[in-house]
């Protein structure tokens, strides 16, 4: 299937495409650039989780640009799990086949990141054994992810989701205490998606120090 490269204010992304694995679009980027306004903020998430990580294109951008000590990313593909195996070698990244962040336990982790499946699917052919339609669509990995979210309670998450999702995620994370920092979007015809940066109990409109809790 050949690579993709992604080019966000001079940061070059080149990975490894699958056949049956989401490949790196706009709302990609948008993640991307929210993950470098992090970095100007100063915030040092030293355990980083890559929920629906695809081709492991955001957990490779948290890599390069965060630098944690831990990093593990997940999803319920086979395809996607090989695929982000191979871009993330090298890196130290654990990758792990499961169901948004089932099988991951709650150990403070600092940085939540998901672009998971947000628009709706009902159309498209169920091959490569349904995991295609799964990654588009799925209302119930959207509720997953939000309990995940509840259970692991991470410091801060990106999230990216359209306005076409049936779940609200910047709803789902307000409601759990979080309190969206930096947000971004990109306008298209028929939706707009979205990008959020939310740290849990911030207050004041600013991020915390990044010396606070590391």
């Amino acid at each position: 299937m050949g690579t993709a490269e992604v080019i966000v204010d001079g940061l070059s992304l080149e990975v490894e495409l699958g056949e049956c694995v989401y490949p790196p679009l706009e709302d990609t980027t948008l993640a991307v650039k929210m993950l470098l306004r992090i970095r100007e903020t100063g915030e040092k998430p030293r355990r980083i989780l890559d929920v629906a990580t695809g081709s492991g294109i955001l957990a490779l951008a948290s890599y390069i640009l965060l630098k944690p000590d831990t990093l593990i990313a997940t999803d319920i593909s086979p395809y996607a799990v090989e695929v982000a195996k191979r871009n993330l070698r090298g890196t130290g990244a654990l990758v792990v086949r499961c169901n948004m962040a089932s099988c991951i336990a709650p150990r403070g982790w600092d940085l939540l990141i998901a672009n998971p499946p947000y628009l709706p699917g009902e159309d498209l052919l169920e091959d490569c054994d349904g995991y295609e339609v799964m990654q588009w669509s799925s209302p119930k990995a959207l509720e997953a992810l939000c309990r995940d979210i509840s259970r692991l309670a991470p410091w801060s998450v990106v999230l990216v989701y359209s306005s076409l999702t049936p779940i609200d995620l910047g709803r789902c994370v307000e409601g759990l205490g979080y309190r969206v920092l930096l947000s971004d979007f990109l306008p298209f015809f028929m939706e707009k998606i979205k990008a959020i940066y939310a740290v849990k109990g911030a207050g004041g409109g600013e991020a915390p120090s990044s010396t606070s809790r590391y």
